[in-house]
């Protein structure tokens, strides 16, 4: 099978516009950061006007190819001259095109005011059965496309060769195969994903683009904004975090009062009920003394009862020299809008602002039941308070201890796991569609599973 990474795919779009309002636009953009996200190299086809690449556009690994202009019109009216337009253009693919063997369009043969290209293209196409062309049709409707001239009508009626239709929902493909005359089997579901980084991080400044920028001004950029945003997403690639069924993030000093192994024992509990986890301790100035002890403690424990360490269970001291003493408050809140539950087993605290911003991004939360303090905080009715021992007497709220007996362990905490995973999947609605778009609708999700065994599919005939 031949390897298809470099600049054997090309993206055909005839864009002269740069503008996020149109949807088409931020598909393309997903798409070349999926593509370039998984170490490709490609092309992307422009018209000449075109303003200069920016952004997803100027990767390196993207090569920008510029079309002339051609007449475009809504109500597919064709100018006198528009063969000679189609033979520009044609002449034009055939170049871009000369050692492609997988072409991405976007509402090419749906569109009438892409005629012009839609006929160079399919021009090409009957010359080419080594060119799979992948069709993205945007809407459902007919394939009488409008077109003035009789001649140019009948022609783009004629199937595509060598062609699949990529449709966004497998609820519309029949009807999208009988209303464009193709198999059934030839209309193929990619889901619109969404660069969920993007949309919740926001994105890099790019300083290059900033006039007149001081040096200060340019060091204070990278520092507060497009240092965590990288970071965030470097974790995110190299611990898979878009894999994993259910993710929770508890940032700590790693003081044995703020008793992570009830985390890590319910994660791990979790893991067992068949879904895949990621248990995240932002363990911050915790490089010394007990602390480290203990880190390698609670490592024994998370192996012991089944997580994987750096796959399941992650210390952020140890992933990266500039992590090892703390993360940016940015990145710990980047991780929190991806989590689902926040687990405080903490046995003293007078206000943990770590629990409030874990609700203020719509985490579930249980709570330690025995500081019961903490219902005078965040309330009685909205989270799950569990008994889990506190550093102070908490029935007359004088100093001692409240200390918990738990005679057997692994059907306590299998107990724990059931109650979040019925509050995370069945009782908030919220949480449950986000954990479904987390999981599939992200970028990698999205192109590994449908869109890229498109390009190495073996028959159209299958």
């Amino acid at each position: 099978m031949e390897d298809l990474k470099d600049y054997k795919v090309c993206i055909e779009t005839s864009f002269y516009i740069r503008d996020s309002a149109y949807s088409l636009i931020n598909c393309v953009e997903d798409q070349i950061r999926m593509f370039v996200d998984n170490g490709y190299k490609i092309k992307v086809i422009v018209e000449e006007n075109f303003p200069e690449p920016s952004g997803p556009w100027a990767h390196p690994n993207v090569k920008l190819e510029r079309i002339p202009p051609f007449n475009r019109s809504n109500d597919g009216v064709l100018p006198i001259n528009y063969e000679e337009q189609v033979e520009k253009l044609y002449n034009r693919f055939k170049e871009i095109l000369q050692d492609v063997k997988v072409v991405l369009t976007h509402d090419l043969i749906l569109m009438p005011a892409e005629l012009i290209p839609n006929m160079a293209c399919r021009k090409l196409a009957s010359e080419r059965n080594d060119l799979r062309w992948l069709h993205w049709s945007h809407s459902s409707t007919a394939m009488e496309v409008r077109c003035s001239d009789p001649s140019a009508r009948n022609f783009i009626k004629q199937k595509f060769p060598n062609s699949f239709i990529c449709y966004p929902n497998s609820g519309d493909c029949k009807r999208v195969a009988m209303n464009l005359n193709v198999e059934l089997d030839e209309v193929k579901t990619v889901h619109h994903p969404s660069d969920i980084c993007s949309l919740l991080f926001g994105d890099e400044v790019d300083t290059s683009l900033i006039p007149n920028l001081s040096d200060e001004a340019r060091q204070w950029l990278i520092r507060k904004v497009n240092y965590p945003i990288k970071l965030s997403k470097d974790f995110i690639k190299e611990f898979s975090l878009f894999d994993a069924d259910v993710i929770s993030v508890y940032p700590c000093r790693l003081d044995r009062g703020k008793q992570p192994e009830w985390n890590i024992k319910t994660m791990a509990k979790i893991k067992q009920a068949g879904r895949s986890v990621k248990m995240i301790v932002v363990d911050f100035h915790s490089t010394f003394g007990d602390k480290s002890v203990y880190r390698e403690e609670l490592k024994k424990i998370g192996k012991d009862w089944g997580l994987e360490i750096n796959k399941d269970l992650i210390f952020t001291s140890e992933w990266k020299e500039n992590t090892h003493l703390h993360v940016p408050r940015e990145f710990v809140m980047n991780l929190r809008k991806l989590s689902d539950f926040h687990m405080h087993p903490s046995t003293s605290e007078t206000y943990s602002l770590v629990v409030q911003e874990a609700m203020l991004t719509r985490n579930f939360c249980v709570l330690n039941h025995h500081t019961n303090y903490m219902k005078s905080i965040y309330g009685e009715g909205n989270v799950l308070y569990e008994p889990m021992g506190a550093a102070y007497n908490m029935l007359d709220g004088e100093d001692g201890a409240t200390n918990i007996k738990i005679s057997d362990e692994q059907k306590h905490f299998d107990n724990l796991a059931k109650k979040v995973l019925y509050f995370i999947e069945k009782a908030n609605p919220i949480l449950a569609q986000f954990r479904f778009m987390r999981k599939t609708r992200n970028t990698n999700y999205v192109f590994l599973n449908e869109l890229e065994p498109l390009l190495y599919y073996q028959s159209l005939n299958n």
